[in-house]
């Protein structure tokens, strides 16, 4: 796994808002994306996408920090997780920093699951 670790940490930056993909990472993803959509074509079930409209008035621009709600919105887009988040899964999901899974050296063999969250701060 610490192999892909560059690559987690840089998602990490750009989910976080703390720096922006470059061009060729933004084309790189349309491209991998539209092949996906080439694919699922044919498949009846799994995720839909759909575009959210913004309704604001023009000119008028709210200054969003990364990617809100990438990890909620990436847990919803995977159909057999989908089907397990509650609503409670949600409120802790939205403040999600980052996850990933280990691999467990154990009589199992498995993988375990970590997740990172911003401190708790009570509204």
């Amino acid at each position: 796994m610490s192999k892909y670790t560059p690559l987690y940490d840089r998602r990490l930056t750009i989910i976080a808002g703390k720096t922006e993909p470059t061009e060729g990472e933004i084309e790189a993803g349309q491209n991998a994306d539209s092949d996906d959509e080439e694919e699922e074509e044919d498949e009846e079930e799994g995720a839909r996408i759909a575009e959210v409209k913004d309704e604001k008035s023009e000119g008028e621009e709210k200054k969003v920090d990364g990617i809100p709600e990438f990890w909620l919105t990436a847990l919803k887009n995977h159909a057999p997780i989908s089907d397990t988040i509650t609503d409670r899964d949600e409120e802790v999901s939205l403040r999600l920093v980052s996850a990933g899974t280990v691999n467990v050296a154990d009589e199992y063999q498995g993988l375990e699951t970590s997740h990172r969250h911003p401190p708790f701060i009570p509204r």
